[in-house]
């Protein structure tokens, strides 16, 4: 199976992990070593290198990878990897979780960032369909429809002295009747769902290969259930197969809405962090 990929999305720089995002946003964000103290402490590292953290932010401009962070001087590996490790957990006890909202997207309001690695993008009454090309044999194989469909969730950041978290990702959706072809490939799913929080990208999520065209209600966990600070996104990563001998009409996926379950967590004698 072969993808004719964007080219500026080969030289794309590649992405770092949800966890290291958070990290680098942490460290970023803060305005002086006081304000990452808690977290280094929690995360077992000496509170006193976060003077010297801030103070080479400030002389040489934002961290962008972990590597940087490291190179700056002040946090040796062992260090980053305990908070990795820190940042990659839940702020609380599960049982302490309260669901306090749940914010849909119609399918009909979704963005596809190229509309063009599509037959067609249709706008319904029932949600956004995306059709397969038509297959041609251009370039030696298989022509892949692949590309994001971005979700906007209306987002409750704040409220009566609560600040929210993402849970989970919710997906309604279904495709043409015959999923898979004769190698077993799928001709029309996600392949797997991005959470921005802003410009911040806080989390991903595979979807697995599903059993049926007809999934009017998944559910993805979030892992680490981010905490929301501005605009909640959602990417969907996308894939239309073409298959020899049909037309576009023939296979399609059908995004009918997007969802994120919002929680509030209280605390159960467990540190909270501001991350």
């Amino acid at each position: 199976m072969q993808s004719h990929a964007n080219p500026a999305a080969q030289a794309a720089p590649q992405s770092i992990s949800a966890v290291e995002a958070a990290l680098l946003d942490l460290v970023n964000a803060a305005h002086t070593g006081d304000d990452l103290h808690e977290t280094l402490a929690a995360a077992g590292v000496e509170i006193g290198k976060a003077e010297a953290l801030i103070s080479h932010r400030n002389r040489t401009g934002s961290f962008r990878t972990p590597d940087e962070l490291e190179a700056a001087g002040s946090l040796g590996s062992g260090d980053i990897e305990s908070l990795l490790a820190f940042l990659g957990q839940p702020a609380f006890n599960s049982e302490t979780e309260t669901l306090d909202y749940v914010m849909w997207c119609h399918g009909s309001g979704l963005s596809v960032a190229d509309p063009s690695r599509f037959g067609r993008v249709e706008r319904r009454a029932s949600g956004l369909r995306l059709h397969s090309q038509t297959y041609s044999r251009e370039g030696g194989g298989y022509i892949v429809g692949q590309s994001d469909v971005i979700a906007s969730i209306p987002t409750p950041a704040f409220a009566l002295g609560k600040q929210f978290h993402v849970r989970s990702i919710l997906l309604s959706m279904h495709s043409s009747p015959v999923p898979f072809d004769v190698l077993g490939r799928p001709l029309a799913t996600p392949m797997g769902a991005s959470l921005w929080d802003g410009h911040l990208r806080t989390a991903d999520v595979e979807i697995r290969s599903l059993q049926s065209p007809d999934n009017r209600f998944l559910r993805l966990p979030v892992a680490a259930t981010p905490k929301v600070r501005w605009g909640i996104g959602v990417a969907l990563d996308a894939f239309v197969l073409a298959v020899p001998e049909f037309s576009s009409d023939r296979f399609w996926l059908e995004i009918s809405a997007v969802g994120v379950e919002f929680v509030t967590r209280t605390s159960s004698g467990v540190v909270a962090t501001d991350r």
